[in-house]
């Protein structure tokens, strides 16, 4: 014995709301409107409260109506998400770039060896950062920034 599988029609939605809406009119009665579209009552019903929980649903909150609307909503959330992000490693770019440039600057410009710290040297002998500052070497002039000076290039 084969068995026939049962085939089912499939309304789109515009028809299931004008099913609804000619049941709403009141000009008919819901059974004629059933009848007529060859439909259940109980599947009427509940078209008619899916159709009624949508409509509430898009009064509640007009904006989001669309799924475009929600979407564009989205991607502006998004947006301002890269946004921050391209913010903080601008940010982190120039923090580097600072650390880099004065890291350099220092390296071209050492520590001159009277102001280098450290153990002495092993023959005993007194290094100059062992002196006080006024024993140091030409005490009296100011100190020479990197660059700057009858030597340098600043």
């Amino acid at each position: 014995m084969s068995e026939k599988k049962r085939t089912y029609r499939v309304f789109t939605p515009e028809q299931k709301t004008e099913i609804v809406l000619a049941g709403i009119r009141a000009d008919r009665t819901v059974r004629d409107v059933c009848r007529e579209h060859e439909i259940s009552e109980a599947l009427y019903y509940d078209w008619r409260d899916r159709l009624l929980e949508g409509g509430k649903a898009a009064l509640a909150n007009p904006r989001s109506r669309t799924p475009e609307a929600t979407e564009a909503k989205e991607l502006r959330k998004r947006i301002s998400q890269l946004e921050r992000a391209l913010g903080r490693k601008t940010y982190e770019l120039e923090v580097a770039g600072e650390a880099l440039r004065a890291g350099s600057e220092s390296a071209r410009c050492p520590v001159p060896r009277a102001r280098r710290q450290g153990p002495s040297p092993r023959d005993g002998r007194t290094r100059h950062a062992d002196l006080s500052s006024g024993d140091l070497p030409h005490a009296d002039e100011a100190p020479r920034r990197c660059g700057s000076g009858p030597s340098g290039s600043g």
